[in-house]
């Protein structure tokens, strides 16, 4: 509400601990963020797209689970848009009803390339926050809408109830897209000054290797990830 973003105070006084830390089969490529990179990299692009479109437009951010996406999903907010995460894997007619049907001005996609979708926002359709679509279990998918303000509320609740500290370290593998793996690998993390451990998908030796010596003191994942790790054990 008062225009800050989460992981502010950290930026200030821990500028480079790792908020972000991709994990891949091919280390050598994968980047990492600290709290100062990524403070410093969302104002840059929130910046370009103040200069390019009206506050309250709509940005479908269609990203995996690397650096790029914070960047771009907290860039939208600070730029006093609204967010809208699909899949990276999106289908192309999946893709094309979404931006139809929440009128998004911008389609961002990996290396934070912006493409504008030709689309005039209206003063009604002026939001600035998080859009989500629901998983359609009870009729076709329908987009929500979570303010700004509800969005910060979510991430002050979710790290006192999971005693989320500065010294843990999570391993996101659900996709960012989604609301599961937003609050539990973004939103709350960075809130609480953790450290996060990306990987695009659940890749079950990558995995075994964090959860056995990469650190990791968290991992928010769906039974099937358990039950395939369970399966391992001795």
């Amino acid at each position: 509400p008062d225009g800050a973003m989460p992981g502010t105070d950290h930026a200030r006084r821990r500028p480079d601990a790792v908020v972000y830390r991709e994990i891949t089969n091919t280390p050598a490529a994968a980047r990492a963020l600290t709290y100062a990179r990524l403070a410093g990299a969302v104002d840059e692009f929130a910046a370009g797209i103040r200069g390019t479109f009206p506050a309250g437009s709509t940005l479908v951010i269609r990203i995996p689970n690397t650096c790029d996406y914070p960047v771009a999903f907290l860039g939208t907010l600070a730029a006093g848009c609204a967010a809208f995460p699909v899949p990276a894997d999106v289908a192309e007619p999946e893709l094309r009803a979404a931006i139809e049907q929440s009128a998004a001005v911008a389609l961002v996609g990996p290396g934070l390339k912006v493409e504008p979708t030709g689309r005039s926002p209206s003063s009604e359709q002026s939001r600035h926050g998080l859009l989500l679509q629901s998983s359609g279990t009870t009729g076709r998918p329908k987009i929500v809408y979570r303010p700004a303000a509800a969005v910060d509320a979510v991430c002050r609740n979710m790290v006192g109830a999971i005693s989320v500290r500065e010294s843990d370290r999570v391993l996101a593998t659900v996709p960012l897209c989604h609301s599961y793996g937003l609050e539990h690998g973004l939103l709350t993390p960075m809130t609480a000054g953790a450290s996060v451990h990306l990987c695009q998908g659940f890749d079950l030796h990558l995995v075994v290797s964090q959860l056995t010596g990469g650190g990791v003191t968290t991992f928010p994942a769906v039974p099937s990830m358990f039950e395939m790790l369970a399966q391992l054990a001795d």
